[in-house]
């Protein structure tokens, strides 16, 4: 597929959104189930995500994790890969919450998202609204924190899939505007982009795309793994409320 500009919709909720649900594009540490489901237990996977002319960036940091947290930043020359998440209307201000919506963390926005979807996926109403997109072309990978890349390799779209399987969506969306300024260290920590790498592969995101995350430059520091394992439930209740833990 060729770069197009991506869309922004004004509206609270997606244009492919039910009255019951709405659809969310999640490219950090929601791309785990385990994660999304302390706030949103509603949240059923729907498929994997392109959102272009957007780079993954890190410009936040977050005393939970102990390093800077995820944003997506227009950029025309880069794209994002994410999940594609089904969430219950009644779970939208928990998600708000948890991104900060409120204290000028996160402000929500809709872009439209390039989907690679199942077979059962959707409901066939709601399928029918999306339009066709042909996947033909190859999509270069995304750089992180100004690396260059070596070599010439791209990501074929969507593995290739064939027309109807990619398709687009409208989904809710959270972008940083509380940033650090320049010269802050914004590395992610060790354990937050471990937390995003298995939501990655979990996600089912494409390969060279999960490579590039595992090449991020991140802190050795972060909170102990199995504390955030066993803290769970806990942590949903105070410091993802918060807000202090984002994407």
């Amino acid at each position: 597929m060729s770069a197009s500009t991506t869309s922004v919709e004004s509206s609270s909720t997606s244009s492919t959104d039910s009255k019951d649900t709405f659809l969310y594009f999640a490219f950090g540490s929601n791309l785990n189930s385990k994660r999304i489901h302390v706030n949103n237990p509603s949240a059923k996977r729907k498929g994997v995500g392109l959102l272009k002319n957007y780079r993954l960036d890190f410009n936040r940091y977050s005393e939970r994790w102990k390093g800077s947290v995820a944003t997506v930043v227009p950029d025309q020359d880069e794209e994002v890969w994410g999940a594609l998440w089904e969430i219950d209307v009644k779970d939208m201000d928990n998600l708000d919450r948890q991104e900060g919506v409120e204290r000028n963390i996160y402000r929500v926005f809709h872009p439209t998202i390039h989907v690679e979807l199942n077979e059962t996926a959707f409901h066939s109403e709601t399928d029918s609204s999306f339009n066709n997109k042909t996947s033909s072309d190859n999509e270069t990978e995304p750089a992180f924190n100004n690396e260059t890349s070596s070599h010439s390799e791209t990501v074929s779209s969507f593995n290739n899939k064939t027309p109807p399987s990619v398709k687009t969506v409208t989904a809710r969306c959270y972008e940083l505007i509380a940033i650090d300024p320049p010269g802050s260290d914004k590395r992610p920590s060790v354990t937050y982009l471990d937390v995003v790498i298995k939501g990655a592969l979990e996600s089912k995101l494409p390969e060279k795309y999960v490579h590039k995350l595992r090449r991020i430059e991140k802190k050795d520091e972060g909170i102990n793994e199995e504390m955030e394992d066993e803290g769970e439930e806990q942590e949903g209740s105070t410091d993802i409320m918060k807000g202090s833990i984002s994407f």
